[in-house]
């Protein structure tokens, strides 16, 4: 009897052994596709590959790549990757990149990458990245990115950054930045900056600023600056600033300054000044000051100052 207790318990070992084996060699059977200068060299499995004489493409995994012209193509992991005349593509994970004419697309984890004519895309962690005509494009971390003709935008944690006509947008951490015609846009911590023709916009800490024509606007930690028309705003810590043509306009600690007209407008510490038409005002300490056409006035510590012709 013990003997054949014995045999049978052997024998249910090896049956165990058996199975354990099949199913890693189940695990383990090959996905694989390589395509080298139009050959096929290798092709296992649900994966897709295609190459011509001059390109290189490998799949792996339940994926496609495609490569045409000088180029290369890789895809692992449920993806697609394609690249044509003199580029490069890479994608996995469940990622999309395609590149086309001296360009290079990376896409990882969920993402999508598309780069054109002499450009670079790099998308990460669910993001999206845009590049065409010699730009660059970066997104990580669920953000998108988007560059055209001679520009750079990157885009971090959650953001959006947009930059088209040589210029340059940068948006991390929930934030949003665009920027227009030969301008720069730059956004961080749930902040908001479009620049346009010529201009800069920074905005940090829960901000927003917007720059055009020639202008330049700088709002920091809840603030919101806006410029115009050859002028400069600059509003920190909860106050508003806004300035147009050719104008200056400068609030902190929550303040409120507006210039318009070639003027100069500065408020600080919970106050307010109002400049027009070649006029100057500034205002510190809980005041108000008011300036009109080629005035100057000053208010300081609770006054209310105003002046006009």
């Amino acid at each position: 009897m013990k003997r054949i207790v014995l045999l049978v318990t052997v024998a249910m070992m090896i049956a165990a052994m058996v199975a354990v084996s099949g199913a890693a060699l189940a695990q383990g059977r090959a996905d694989v596709c390589v395509s080298i200068k139009g050959e096929t060299k290798v092709d296992k499995g649900e994966s897709t590959c295609t190459s011509d004489s001059t390109s290189k493409a490998v799949a792996v995994k339940d994926s496609e790549a495609f490569a045409l012209i000088d180029s290369k193509a890789t895809a692992t992991n449920d993806s697609y990757a394609s690249a044509s005349i003199n580029s490069k593509a890479a994608a996995s994970n469940g990622s999309f990149a395609s590149a086309f004419d001296n360009s290079e697309a990376t896409a990882t984890n969920d993402s999508t990458a598309f780069a054109f004519y002499n450009s670079k895309a790099t998308a990460s962690n669910d993001s999206y990245a845009s590049a065409s005509i010699n730009s660059k494009a970066t997104a990580t971390n669920d953000s998108r990115a988007f560059a055209d003709f001679n520009s750079e935008a990157t885009a971090t944690n959650d953001s959006t950054a947009g930059a088209f006509d040589n210029s340059e947008a940068a948006a991390s951490n929930g934030s949003f930045a665009y920027a227009f015609n030969n301008s720069e846009a730059t956004a961080t911590n749930d902040s908001r900056a479009f620049a346009d023709f010529n201009s800069k916009a920074t905005a940090s800490n829960g901000s927003y600023a917007a720059a055009y024509f020639n202008s330049e606007a700088t709002a920091t930690n809840d603030s919101r600056a806006f410029a115009d028309f050859n002028s400069e705003a600059a509003a920190s810590n909860g106050s508003f600033a806004a300035a147009y043509f050719n104008s200056e306009a400068t609030a902190t600690n929550d303040s409120y300054a507006r210039a318009s007209i070639n003027s100069k407008a500065t408020a600080t510490n919970d106050s307010t000044a109002f400049a027009f038409s070649n006029s100057k005002a500034t205002a510190t300490n809980d005041s108000t000051a008011r300036a009109f056409f080629g005035c100057t006035a000053t208010a300081q510590n609770d006054e209310v100052v105003e002046c006009s012709p």
